[in-house]
């Protein structure tokens, strides 16, 4: 394997936010100082229409730079999705978990590579995203392929949201660093994590304040 493909897993960022937008945080600051301290790359995309994010989704999944392993979604979201313009909050502005696994097959998308996210994890940085039972969940994992998902079940505020995700993030590049396997993400490496962020403080008290959670992939 290439000393490129070494490299820590980067982060692939599609967000809601335009520029100068007034009241709305960006994502941008804090992964430009967890890259800092971790020493991982990562790309940040401005998505607010449905055609604009699936243009990106679709160019992270086709992998053709294998070191962005981590979607980060930052929006405003409801359970199961997201909303990509909050101005013209709508079915015409909405993704559910259903259209990213429908874009995965989409006949104008498989022209592409076979798309591969067995290492790979989605974030949603989005209110309620996970409030839905497990089975739904986990139905979603196993027809996208990724080794995980997390979020929220609750309301969030931005802030609160950030502090979470800090800590998340954190804790995942922790682990990676001492994982002998430095190639993947992969199932034990995401178990590692969500038992650090429910057994540390600050973390604990925050996870369960925000009803954070990662769902891993079952095994086969």
């Amino acid at each position: 394997m290439s000393e490129q493909k070494q490299q820590k897993p980067g982060i692939y960022c599609i967000e809601g936010v335009p520029e100068h937008s007034e009241g709305e945080i960006s994502a941008r600051p804090m992964l430009e100082m967890l890259a800092q301290a971790h020493g991982f790359r990562f790309v940040h995309r401005i998505a607010v229409t449905r055609p604009e994010f699936f243009h990106h989704f679709i160019k992270w999944a086709e992998r053709e730079d294998w070191d962005y392993p981590i979607l980060y979604l930052w929006y405003h979201g409801y359970p199961e999705g997201i909303s990509l313009n909050v101005e013209q909050s709508s079915h015409l502005t909405s993704v559910r978990f259903p259209d990213i696994t429908d874009a995965l097959a989409a006949p104008e998308y498989n022209a592409a590579p076979e798309y591969n996210l067995e290492h790979c994890i989605i974030h949603f940085g989005a209110c309620s995203t996970l409030a839905e039972d497990d089975d739904r969940v986990h139905y979603f994992l196993k027809n996208t392929g990724l080794v995980a998902i997390s979020g929220y079940k609750g309301e969030i505020g931005w802030i609160e949201g950030a502090a979470v995700e800090l800590l998340y993030l954190n804790y995942l590049y922790d682990i990676f660093g001492e994982n002998k396997n430095r190639k993947y993400l992969h199932q034990s490496i995401m178990r590692d994590c969500r038992k650090r962020l429910w057994k540390k403080p600050p973390s604990k008290d925050l996870v369960e304040h925000l009803d954070f959670d990662i769902c891993v992939r079952r095994s086969k």
